[in-house]
């Protein structure tokens, strides 16, 4: 009976931190702003550089003025100087093309069926014939660009953990009938929903208001979706839990996730070959696009990813349970 009881009051307590979370965090501009202007713009901008997807390749040219290539889908920029690989990395050029004596070299950091692409443009082959493989479509590039966008708001919201840590809230509040792992699971949850709600609330609306075909169900977005909100509050939660200043948590972690965002191919799309290609291919944000894209093209799609992710969100949060719960015993929290 007594233990019925606590367990009744602490579940109140849960709910009583989600709901004052929920109460601090609306009090707050940039949260309003967040939801009015930057969720719709980033979808906005996913429908603009869809949209210029007809070109199907920016090459830079070095050492020739002139290409075999004849088509208004291919953007040939001749310069004097061969780009630096974080150009292509930075997706400023798709490939780089080298000539020497009429013998063309193809450089990209983009899959080595992209690289074939181009070298069968260069003898003058189709460009129908070579680019009638599987596209991103709307729905991945709305997915893709908000991808490091959901994974920064679970540092950002974080705030508030710090907040309560710093002013020593967090031990009165753990003085109360309420365990260590359900005070950071409602720390978690109340980040998940503070994503989550505004994020699938403001793509369905934009996606049924402009009749976007994207060839991907209302039940699919908020699925795929709901996935990247657990991994970007329980990487947040890690983060304030490995890093006791907030600044340098946030600045650590924005760094973490823009370098990997940006190497999985979630803004454009990167191959699996060489150092970079390997690394981008076992990254979640990866798995995510990878997804998506079979969705699109009516592929068979493969769950192994997204399994991964839910496993990768468990063992953050457990790790960060480990190390909050070792810091509050030796009196450090």
């Amino acid at each position: 009976m007594v233990r019925t009881i606590f367990r009744r009051v602490e579940y109140m307590n849960v709910f009583n931190i989600i709901k004052n979370n929920f109460i601090r965090i609306l009090q707050n501009k940039f949260y309003i702003i967040n939801i009015i202007l930057i969720i719709p713009t980033m979808i906005f901008i996913a429908i603009y550089f869809t949209g210029r997807l007809e070109i199907k390749a920016n090459l830079a040219v070095v050492g020739a003025n002139n290409l075999p290539i004849n088509s208004n889908s291919i953007k040939v920029n001749y310069i004097n100087k061969e780009p630096q690989l974080s150009d292509l990395v930075l997706n400023k050029y798709d490939a780089v093309i080298k000539s020497n004596d009429g013998v063309y070299e193809v450089i990209t950091v983009k899959s080595h069926k992209f690289k074939e692409n181009i070298e069968k443009l260069l003898k003058r082959e189709s460009i129908d014939n070579v680019f009638s493989s599987e596209n991103r479509g709307i729905g991945t590039n709305i997915l893709g660009y908000l991808t490091m966008f959901i994974l920064l708001q679970g540092l950002m919201f974080f705030t508030l953990f710090y907040e309560e840590r710093d002013k020593g809230i967090s031990k009165r509040v753990l003085s109360h009938p309420i365990t260590t792992i359900n005070y950071f699971l409602a720390h978690a949850i109340s980040c998940f929903l503070m994503i989550f709600l505004p994020i699938t609330t403001i793509i369905l609306i934009s996606i049924n208001t402009l009749n976007l075909n994207t060839n991907i169900s209302n039940i699919q977005f908020i699925f795929i979706v709901g996935i990247l909100c657990i991994l970007g509050s329980t990487f947040g939660l890690f983060i304030s839990s490995l890093v006791k200043s907030e600044d340098n948590g946030i600045l650590f972690g924005s760094m973490l996730l823009v370098m990997t965002t940006l190497i999985s191919g979630s803004f454009f799309s990167i191959g699996s070959q060489g150092v970079i290609g390997k690394i981008g291919k076992i990254l979640p944000q990866r798995k995510i696009v990878d997804y998506t894209i079979a969705i699109e093209n009516n592929k068979t799609l493969d769950h192994r990813g997204l399994i991964m992710i839910i496993l990768l969100s468990i063992i953050l949060f457990m790790l960060a349970y480990i190390i909050n719960n070792k810091k509050f015993k030796n009196g450090n929290f």
